[in-house]
């Protein structure tokens, strides 16, 4: 059976074989000098913070990411000669620099059980104001207990101090508390709003908004995006197909199964990760 070919960017490079020491910085200090880069980013382990040796840059027009496809592929660094390949295209999806400074909300992985709002708010008020943080438990798989951490969602009111924010504390320790595990971040939209075609099926399926005050208080928490996630509520007894408010005000479809079990699903990748 053939396997069906998957699309290319044609703006976008995948690199590896990076020594473990390059950072960010570095790689747009190499890769710059063929064209003006869009974004860029060193792939590294969402715990420990180590580089996993690859990147992903991506350049503003298909002649400089052309020209640093041919050229960087001679380059090598402590005797890792780099592989620079065209990424896929899925990987367009990154937010480019313009967009990155619209962002007002950062996502924190790895941050200490001991750490509170205060202690957040104090490594990055110098980025912007902080109008809000949220800190919840992290439901990603752990190697080992002591690396038990929680994530954090910090939201600023002006625009480039999240991208601001994101500089300062990625894979850094700005708490003692972090122990020498890092604390991983990224950038994320604020708010996800469903289409208007999503929101018109929902309703032709039957599916209503909750009407009592017992629905509109169940606040599910997910583990993973799109991803089914089971509870146990004695206590609540939902109708069966009801919309819920999730954490970070996402939008949620939830369907009962039994008194004791629910199932839910998410329609927001940027709120669960």
């Amino acid at each position: 059976m053939m396997s069906i070919p998957v699309p290319c960017s044609n703006t976008n490079l995948f690199i590896r074989n990076l020594p473990s020491d390059i950072d960010d910085t570095q790689v747009q200090q190499i890769f710059g000098a063929y064209g003006v880069i869009t974004s860029s980013m060193v792939m590294r382990d969402i715990h420990s913070g180590c580089s996993l040796g690859t990147a992903f840059v991506r350049y503003s027009c298909h002649e400089e990411a052309l020209l640093a496809l041919h050229m960087a592929s001679q380059i090598c660094i402590a005797n890792n000669t780099l592989s620079v390949q065209w990424a896929q295209r899925t990987h367009d999806s990154i937010p480019s620099s313009d967009d990155r400074r619209k962002m007002n909300k950062l996502f924190l992985r790895n941050v200490p059980m001991s750490a509170g709002e205060a202690s957040l708010i104090n490594v990055l008020k110098e980025c912007g104001t902080v109008t809000r943080v949220s800190i919840h438990k992290d439901t990603s798989p752990e190697t080992s207990p002591s690396l038990q951490r929680r994530i954090a969602f910090i939201t600023f009111a002006e625009e480039g101090a999240a991208e601001r924010g994101l500089h300062l504390v990625h894979n850094t320790c700005p708490l003692l508390s972090c122990a020498g595990v890092p604390l991983m971040g990224k950038l994320i939209r604020d708010s996800f709003k469903p289409s208007k075609k999503r929101h018109h099926k929902k309703l032709s399926q039957g599916i209503s908004p909750p009407t009592s005050p017992e629905e509109r208080r169940c606040v599910i928490v997910f583990q993973k995006p799109n991803s089914p996630y089971v509870i146990h509520t004695p206590a609540i007894t939902p109708a069966p197909s009801a919309i819920f408010e999730v954490s970070e005000n996402a939008s949620m479809v939830g369907s009962l199964n039994s008194p004791k079990e629910t199932r839910f699903f998410t329609h927001n990748p940027y709120e669960i990760l």
